[in-house]
């Protein structure tokens, strides 16, 4: 018996050379706790009970809702191994295994605790605890084979789910922290404490340098950039592109890490404005001073806890989306404004105020819009470049011409829009033939807006531009000539009208000659009335004397005074064209005549003129002759 005990007593002392952890219990019992460390996750399944009690009331859904979580590190065994008397020859040595929050299934815990008799047999009948310890281990990290039963994973009620995913980030930050690590940025080596590990990925960089990155981006308002700084990140094996790998940080990470929580807020809250932007469908306030968009379940606000923002967020599957129009059902129409200084209620399809689910009404034509709104596409048109992948307006304003996309991270020309490999992107500007080859530093102070510099789309929306304002400006220099050409030909009216006025002598009163009866020529007039009674009208008076005439005398009491002839002549012209004594116009009378005949000269030279302006409006004034008019002394146009 004695030699009995000395043996397992050896056997004990020689095991804990091998496992310092195993602690003795008197000379014939030890115990020890073994890590549970998959060398894959184990897939763990959280089933909620089938009862609804009230413990579950008020808990997080994720208590009622099944769902899969990979767990890395579990609750260790707690081993408990007897060695009785008899041992190694004649009896089998004895466990007890146990977990801590009971996660082992109770079959796999009684399979562990029969597995030492059976090596013990297995073994002939001999020294065992190394062999049964260096068992369980194995089987700790081939996950206990739990991926190879039934269900394919570890199924666990949900009640477990907290104290198991704590436990799991305790000990990944724990050895975390004792590790050193060397920062993908600044390449220094750093211990874990001062390091982090992003979750999708587990790429290590130093907390100080993803801190200045992120806090800069998330500044300047650069989001797509929030994700592993690591350039292999994002990559399969072969070298390709996979754009479903590689996503943007959640902000539980950046608070981890160090960023401030209205930091992190600002990502997520520009994160739901940019997605509601590029999709073709989100409905915005028709009224001027709001312009928010509309409430949507695809975009929902973001929580007041930044730790309950959802965990699938992905941005290239919001850029792959495809807009449809989908016509609405009338229930569907209602439309209301997140914005809560405005909460206007109007209808999605014609934007007005909400009229009901039952009023007919018509949609907005989309060429109803705004000055500013017109303003903003024609300045998008012009200064931007679009996005060969998702069509996302782009702009240059420094540097050169190979860009990357900021919502779906695609490589692309500026110049003609053309993809570009990723892994090599210059290859597209130093390809010979090419219409870019050596043009990537082209327009390397920014966007001018020339559309000669461009190529593919943007050169043709460029052209078609051009040639739509050169139209507008040829219709514009032909409406200005008409106009023109209608103010000369008024001013040319005006002035040759003024030219052929017939000139008119200005109005002279009549001459009134008092009656007076002492007067000799009134007298000879009265004696010579009563020698004739039969005569039809009074003789003419006889000349007065050349004295009276040159005024001397009494003569003429009402002679013109000086200065006054020319007004006088045209007294005596005019009495002498419509007739002396009641004689009728040109009644034996030369001026009558001149006068009707110069009023006719003067309507056929205007109507020549006339002729000659209208043939001058249609350029066929060579057809005209000057002679019509007379002589050019007589007619002169000034």
């Amino acid at each position: 018996m004695a030699d009995a005990y000395d043996e397992r007593e050896e056997e004990l002392e020689s095991t804990i050379a091998i496992y310092p952890e195993l602690v003795l219990h008197g000379g014939t019992s030890a115990s020890i706790d073994l890590p549970v460390t998959p060398s894959s996750p184990l897939l763990v399944r959280f089933v909620p009970p089938h009862n609804t009690s009230d413990d579950y009331n008020g808990r997080d859904n994720h208590a009622h809702v099944e769902h899969d979580v990979r767990l890395a590190h579990l609750p260790s065994l707690k081993v408990q191994i007897d060695l009785p008397e008899g041992y190694p020859s004649e009896q089998p040595p004895s466990a007890r295994v146990a977990t801590d929050h009971d996660w082992l299934p109770s079959t796999k815990i009684s399979e562990l605790q029969q597995r030492i008799a059976t090596l013990w047999e297995e073994l002939g009948r001999c020294q065992t605890l190394f062999a049964y310890i260096d068992s369980l281990q194995q089987s700790a990290e081939e996950g206990f084979d739990l991926d190879q039963s039934p269900e394919g994973c570890l199924t666990l009620p949900t009640t477990l789910e907290s104290r198991l995913v704590e436990f799991n980030k305790n000990v990944k930050l724990s050895t975390f922290n004792e590790g050193t690590f060397d920062c993908g940025i600044c390449l220094e080596p750093k211990k874990g404490i001062s390091c982090y590990r992003l979750d999708g990925c587990g790429h290590v960089f130093c907390k100080n340098c993803l801190q200045d990155f992120y806090n800069n981006a998330i500044k300047e308002g650069d989001i797509s950039t929030v994700q592993c700084l690591d350039p292999s990140c994002g990559k399969t094996l072969g070298g390709v592109r996979n754009r479903t790998e590689k996503k943007p940080l959640h902000p539980r990470e950046l608070l981890a890490m160090g960023i401030s929580e209205p930091t992190a807020r600002r990502y997520v809250e520009m994160k739901r404005k940019k997605r509601l932007e590029s999709d073709k469908n989100t409905i915005y306030c028709p009224r001027d001073h709001c312009k928010h968009p509309a409430r949507s379940s695809k975009y929902p606000p973001v929580p007041a806890n930044l730790l309950d923002y959802p965990d699938s967020d992905s941005d290239s599957e919001d850029a792959k989306a495809k807009s449809s129009d989908a016509s609405y059902d009338p229930n569907d129409r209602l439309a209301v404004c997140e914005n809560p200084k405005c909460r206007l209620a109007f209808c999605r399809v014609c934007y007005k105020s909400w009229h009901g689910p039952y009023e007919r009404c018509h949609p907005r034509d989309p060429k109803e819009l705004s000055a500013e709104e017109k303003a903003s596409y024609d300045y998008i048109a012009a200064n931007t470049s679009p996005c060969p992948y998702c069509n996302a307006a782009t702009s240059k304003t420094m540097g050169c011409n190979h860009m990357r996309c900021y919502q779906c991270v695609t490589h692309f020309c500026y110049l003609c829009g053309s993809w570009l490999d990723a892994d090599n992107p210059y290859q597209h500007f130093n390809k010979p033939g090419s219409p870019c080859y050596q043009r990537l530093w082209d327009m390397e102070g920014g966007d001018n807006g020339e559309g000669n510099e461009f190529l593919g789309a943007r050169h043709w929306e460029q052209m078609a531009r051009d040639v739509a304002r050169e139209a507008d400006e040829e219709e514009a220099r032909a409406l200005q000539l008409q106009e023109d050409a209608r103010a000369g030909e008024q001013i040319v009216r005006g002035e040759l009208e003024a030219e052929l006025a017939p000139v008119v002598a200005p109005a002279v009163p009549p001459v009134v000659v008092p009656f007076n009866p002492n007067d000799p020529a009134v007298l000879a007039a009265a004696a010579h009335r009563a020698a004739h009674p039969g005569a039809a009208g009074l003789a003419p008076p006889p000349p007065p004397p050349v004295a009276a005439r040159r005024g001397r005398g009494r003569g003429n009491p009402f002679r013109p005074a000086a200065g006054r002839d020319v007004q006088g002549a045209a007294v005596r012209a005019h009495e002498r064209g419509a007739g002396v004594r009641g004689r009728p116009a040109g009644f034996n009378g030369q001026v009558g005549r001149h006068a009707e005949d110069a009023l006719q000269e003067h309507a056929r030279e205007e109507a020549e003129l006339q002729r000659f302006v209208e043939l001058a409006l249609r350029d066929e004034e060579d057809a005209w002759d000057s002679d019509e008019l007379g002589d050019d002394e007589e007619f002169v146009i000034r």
